[in-house]
């Protein structure tokens, strides 16, 4: 996969860009503006055949079948899953691959070993990981064994889900019983 340049468009205007935002997005809608453009840079990973393999295996689909859903040759994909001489996987294909194989695009991406290169004037916003830090490490929250060396090895898929999970308890009218009423459902307190 040579670099491309897409266009990097944030969803509303003024918003801040993240990779991920410019990885999944559909088309423009009229409330987003053009904000610069983005490289996408292919790096060979050599442990993306084995990836590849367990995540399509974990989807209970064939080769033979996953090669005919992603409209390409069984030789290819076989390659791509040994790691024999092969073209690389373009951008369309590694999401048409994740979504088959129903895993985030954003994995499936990293796995690959793209990377994306944003204009250094597009504001990101903090990292993933940086956010996950920020919420999980905060001393009224950090479990007992966990620290940053430790919160370094989580995968981004749970970092994610931990978030999301924080952002839900947010929009609850009243998070402090709702979490007491959660627990308490779940035998944890009385």
């Amino acid at each position: 996969m040579s670099n491309k340049s897409r266009f990097v468009r944030a969803s509303k205007k003024g918003a801040k860009v993240s990779p991920a935002d410019v990885t999944l997005a559909g088309p423009p809608s009229e409330d987003s503006e053009q904000v610069g453009e983005v490289g996408f840079v292919w790096s060979q990973n050599p442990e993306f055949p084995g990836y590849l393999r367990q995540v399509r295996e974990a989807a209970g689909i064939s080769m033979r079948r996953a090669s005919k859903a992603l409209g390409t040759s069984y030789a290819w994909l076989a390659r791509q899953e040994t790691g024999g001489p092969v073209r690389p996987p373009s951008l369309e294909q590694l999401q048409a691959m994740a979504e088959l194989y129903r895993v985030d695009t954003r994995e499936m991406l990293h796995a690959a070993g793209v990377r994306i290169e944003l204009p250094a004037d597009v504001d990101t916003g903090p990292t993933l990981s940086q956010r996950f830090t920020a919420v999980v490490l905060d001393p009224a929250l950090r479990p007992p064994l966990l620290d940053e060396d430790a919160a370094h090895y989580i995968p981004d898929r749970v970092k994610r889900q931990w978030l999301d999970f924080a952002e839900k308890l947010v929009e609850q009218p009243d998070p402090k019983a709702f979490l007491e009423e959660l627990l308490a459902s779940a035998g944890r307190r009385s």
